[in-house]
This record gives structure tokens, sequence and C-alpha cells, in this order.
């Protein structure tokens, strides 16, 4: 069962001014998920019914149809958080294995940690997404597909304007799909193929079209290109006071015998730690961070020569050529998509 919070951007004047700073955002998760400091969010959050995470039921296989959902089932569009956690709710009790929906976001939101009984199949079609697992956090940008098997608890944060084209799947249902969460390019076909489970739910089409659709759904997924944009946090304590350090002000100026300094540990044990507890080199978990930064930045309407600089990049080129050496397409082009 999803709940959600809306928010509005924090952060401080010049560099500092960061949307949704990152340490913020982990202590912000950590009263979401705690009742009892449910009453100490900051000014600016709004909880929408939040409760206790629940796992959705859904009916038994037996009750179960192949097609889309009748026509008059209603809606299957919402306009904002709070239309759609009630709408995500009542889709859970549906019947059917696969159900697809369009929801957008005008502004900011945040939902608590919740899962669902049912896999999800998200494409943000324009804006940027956050998603928080127990593994870490993983960021979805514009014209990208998110994957969460059913069961897994995690937490969505949206930034700024955002629309998404879903697809929750039933636990019944014939679906390969990963089991851990995925991002992934979303081509252009599985956009439209998006949209089509939308409008022919809404239309009540046969059976027969649906299934076809769902089985290209499927062959996309597979052959998909995955984006392995991750941020794990540490455990040990030394290494989690640096890299909240480094999420709370990103930059590539600042070297690494600073982020020692930080954690009160030497340069060698500062790179062993990053081995031993996250699988990657400092520099590499760095970068994430840049990019996750710089992507919420340009979500947000920063310009590419504000986020470049603000990073601590000498020029926009040197920041657009490591933006499109990871991501594949430029900074200029990140939200030029479906609004």
């Amino acid at each position: 069962m999803l709940w959600a919070v809306t928010a509005r951007p924090v952060g401080r004047a010049g560099k500092r001014a960061v949307w949704g700073a990152r340490s913020e955002a982990f202590a912000l998760q950590r009263r979401l998920c705690d009742p009892s400091q449910r009453a100490r969010l900051p000014d600016g959050v709004t909880t929408l019914g939040i409760h206790e995470t629940q796992l959705s039921t859904v009916p038994d296989a037996a009750d179960r149809r192949a097609g889309p959902p009748a026509a008059t089932a209603g809606r299957f569009r919402a306009g904002g958080a709070e239309e759609a956690c009630a709408l995500v709710r009542r889709i859970h009790a549906l019947p059917e294995p696969f159900i697809g929906l369009e929801t957008r976001y005008p502004g900011a939101a945040m939902s608590s940690r919740h899962m669902h009984a049912r896999g999800q199949l998200s494409c943000a079609l324009s804006g940027m997404l956050t998603v928080v697992t127990d593994r870490g956090s993983q960021v979805v940008p514009p014209r990208h597909a998110l994957w969460i098997p059913a069961g897994t608890m995690h937490q969505i944060r949206v930034h700024g304007a955002v629309k998404l084209r879903s697809m929750y799947v039933g636990p019944d249902a014939e679906f390969d799909a990963a089991r851990d969460c995925v991002v992934f390019k979303a081509s252009d076909l599985l956009q439209v193929l998006m949209q089509e489970i939308v409008r022919l739910q809404e239309t009540g089409a046969g059976p027969e079209h649906f299934a076809a659709i769902i089985t290209l759904v499927k062959q996309e997924m597979r052959t998909a290109n995955r984006l392995e944009l991750s941020m794990p946090m540490p455990r040990d304590r030394r290494l989690y006071r640096i890299c909240q350090a480094i999420l709370a002000e990103p930059s590539i100026a600042v070297g690494k015998d600073d982020l020692a300094r930080i954690g009160n540990v030497s340069r060698r044990t500062l790179t062993r730690l990053f081995r031993s507890e996250l699988g990657m080199s400092c520099s590499q978990w760095r970068q994430q961070a840049l990019l996750m930064e710089a992507m919420g930045r340009l979500a947000m309407g920063s310009s590419v020569t504000t986020v470049a600089l603000d990073l601590g990049y000498e020029s926009p080129s040197a920041f657009s050529a490591m933006f499109r050496r990871e991501l594949g397409f430029c900074p200029r082009d990140f939200d030029q998509t479906e609004r």
C-alpha cells in the first residue's frame, strides 16, 4: 500500500542550494519510517494519510482474467501524489494479472517505505525519480524505466514535475523479470507500449490484443541496457561520515586527503574502506554522487553551466563530456521529454 508526502526544495544558497540535500533526505527517510518521529518532520513536509507499511492483498489466481480490466473499472490516470496513492490501492484489488496506470506529479513528493504484492514497472517520461531500498538508492532519469519486484521494501522520491506510466504485475502472472530493482533505458517502443497499456484499459480492448502488448514489453525488458547508477551506503561509521559529506556538497574539487580527514582515517584506510564496504573506489562512488546531484538539479531546471561550475568542473564542456560518457546522452538533452 502506497503512502506519500509532498515536500518543497530544501538547501542553502550558492553551492549548498541542493534540491533535497542527500544528508537531509536520509534523515527524513528515517523519520518517515519511525512513527514516533513523524511529529518532528521539518517545515514544508506534509503527510498524506501516512500509516504503517502494509502488503496489499491480491485476489486468488482463480479470479484473474487474461485481458485488461473492464473499461467501466474507472480511471487509470492520476494527477498528483494523493490521487496516485488511492489509485494504486484500488488496482491491487483488481483480479487482472497486468494493470497499467499513468501518473503526473506536479511537484516534489516522497513516499513512505512500502511494498506491493505486485511487481512494478515504471517508465519516467519526464522528470527524475530516486528509489531507496535496503541495498541503497538508484536514480531513474527521464526516458528510463524502473523494475521493482513484488515484496521489495522501497521508498520513492520525485524530483520536480514528473510524468510516469507504470504497469503492476500480479504474483501469479507469467512475467520473468529480475529479482532485484533494476533501472534501464526505456526504448521508444517501450514508451509507446506503456502508453498503449493504459489506453487499452480505458477502451476495453480484447485479451488477445492486450497479451500481445505484454509479450512485447517482456522482450523490451530482456534486451534493454541497464543503467548502473546506484548509491550503496556503508555501515562503517567513519566511511558513513565521509559519504554524507560527499552527498551534502558533491564536488570534484574535494581531494581524497580532505575526505580522509573528515573520517579521521588515513588515505590508505579510506581506499580500503570504499573497496571492502561498497565494492568500488572512492572516485567511482563520488562520480555516482555527482551524476545523481547533477540530474536532480537539471530536473529542477538549473542550467548546464550552473550545475557544472557548482560541482567543481572547470568548464561546462568537461562536465558534459563526463555526463555523456556515463549516461549516453548530453545534459542539455536530459529533460527534453514528454510533458
